[in-house]
């Protein structure tokens, strides 16, 4: 598809948002369009950033800037819908729309459709944005010849990065996104799978639904593209026999049950080594100095070493270093701050139960003490496993308001074995309460810590989870250094 199939098209863009793809969506098509109908729910106020950042494009006189509301006659219309990712199926203009005859992109699908490079996608329910930017990292060191560019929810915007002519783009693909993929029968070259789990049941109504948008990064993949999967993850087989692509599987634990279903397998042999199973050979040794931490990641740098070995046939010899040169992502298990001896750390990006267990396990296993700040909005997650993990590992949860919160209070009551203290409607406050329950833990106890970790959804309080995390430092420093 030519960009000059745009010129004489009505385009709506549904849903600026304070992200980069509604930015980006706005910037590569002004201009290029007969008219162009920018739409958001919310007001100017909230999206002010958003609206700093295309002032140039809202000045051209084929621009229409449509804020607080959406009117059924932009969406008549329209030729193309580009509609924000967190537009769930089913909504009433983009369905308005679709009757009229409209297409409907996200900003992500519309740049596969129009790319012609080689595309990576990692989807997952965790873990999606370390191998997305593990990935990137030793892309981009070792293939310096090529043109990379790093995108979809991590990075800036891939459509303005179309001018920029890439050889590869390295997009993580949520499931919204997959949807939207599934309905244009479109995979990237490489697709890679991290795990499952129950996830965004809110916007796909059904777990078979979220498990369908995930393989639509699989199902329209040729033979000569690559499918990697972990295989320590339920339901991979069902990947696996979606996609006609060279499949290759890693797993921490010797999971070797899809065998007949790989053509390669990637392990560790002492923990440390990796090693092709097929193959029967030792690949390389992971540097004992890495900076990305937990068993959890080592099953993210099996993916992102299977892909680079794997579809782009890259020397092994650079990647220990290029693994102790890599720095893990904001938002993950971050430390911010030990004030008065406590440490403050930031998980925000944990948003589902199965991110959060991990984070229980790791902190009830590095300190005596241990204080989450948790909750928000409901995504269909059943906490149960959650509630039994926080039991074992930690003191006290502090509870933000929200659905995901009363559900979440109600299970640690059953367990009746953390103190749980909320609801709280100010971030400033929770960070405060959490403070003085460490200052209780840290009387008698050596090492205390204090982590945000969700395990929800963040838009009642916040724009979204980097906002969440964001105000969530700023609330630790107003507490002092130390």
């Amino acid at each position: 598809m030519d960009t000059e199939w745009f010129k004489d098209k009505v385009v709506v863009v549904q849903g600026l948002g304070l992200n980069q793809g509604g930015v980006g969506a706005v910037k590569f098509l002004a201009g290029k369009v007969k008219k162009l109908i920018i739409t958001d729910l919310r007001d100017a106020k909230t999206l002010s950033p958003s609206l700093e950042q295309i002032k140039k494009e809202l000045s051209l006189s084929n621009t229409l800037l449509v804020l607080g509301k959406h009117r059924e006659q932009d969406f008549k219309e329209a030729d193309i819908v580009i509609k924000n990712p967190a537009v769930p199926p089913g909504n009433k203009y983009v369905e308005i729309a679709r009757q009229k005859g409209a297409k409907v992109f996200t900003e992500v699908s519309l740049f596969m459709t129009l790319y012609k490079g080689v595309t990576v996608g990692i989807t997952g329910t965790k873990g999606k944005s370390t191998t997305t930017s593990l990935v990137y990292h030793l892309l981009k060191n070792l293939l310096p010849t090529k043109k990379i560019i790093l995108g979809g929810n991590i990075g800036k915007s891939v459509l303005t990065s179309l001018k920029e002519n890439p050889d590869i783009a390295v997009l993580e693909i949520s499931s919204f996104v997959g949807d939207s993929l599934n309905e244009l029968k479109i995979s990237p070259n490489v697709s890679v799978l991290t795990n499952l789990y129950v996830d965004h049941i809110n916007w796909h109504k059904s777990f078979d639904h979220y498990k369908e948008s995930k393989k639509a990064l699989f199902k329209y993949q040729k033979a000569n593209d690559l499918a990697v999967v972990n295989l320590d993850s339920k339901y991979v087989d069902e990947f696996l026999k979606t996609t006609n692509a060279y499949k290759v599987g890693v797993t921490l634990g010797n999971n070797f049950t899809a065998h007949s279903l790989t053509d390669e397998i990637y392990t560790l042999k002492k923990d440390k080594i990796i090693y092709q199973v097929k193959r029967q050979r030792e690949l390389l040794e992971i540097p004992e100095d890495i900076k990305l931490k937990g068993k959890h990641n080592l099953g993210n740098i099996l993916l992102a070493i299977a892909v680079a070995v794997e579809y782009f046939e890259v020397g092994s010899s650079k990647i220990p270093d290029l693994l102790r040169s890599y720095t893990p992502l904001h938002g993950r298990q971050e430390y911010v701050a030990t004030i008065d001896g406590i440490d403050f750390y930031n998980d925000t990006a944990a948003t589902v139960d199965i991110a959060a267990i991990r984070a229980c396990e790791r902190f009830g296993k590095e300190y005596e003490g241990v204080v989450f700040i948790m909750g928000g909005v409901d995504k269909g997650i059943d906490y149960k496993a959650l509630s039994k993990a926080l039991s074992q590992n930690v003191d006290t949860v502090i509870l933000f308001e929200g659905t995901a919160s009363e559900k979440l209070k109600s299970e640690l009551n059953k367990q009746n074995k953390v103190k749980v203290k909320g609801f709280f409607g100010d971030i400033n406050k929770a960070v405060s309460e959490a403070y003085q329950e460490a200052l209780n833990l840290k009387k008698d106890r050596k090492k205390v810590c204090v982590v945000l970790c969700p395990a929800a959804a963040s838009f009642n309080m916040f724009l979204n989870e980097w906002d969440r995390g964001e105000k969530y430092i700023n609330a630790v420093k107003k507490l002092g250094y130390n």
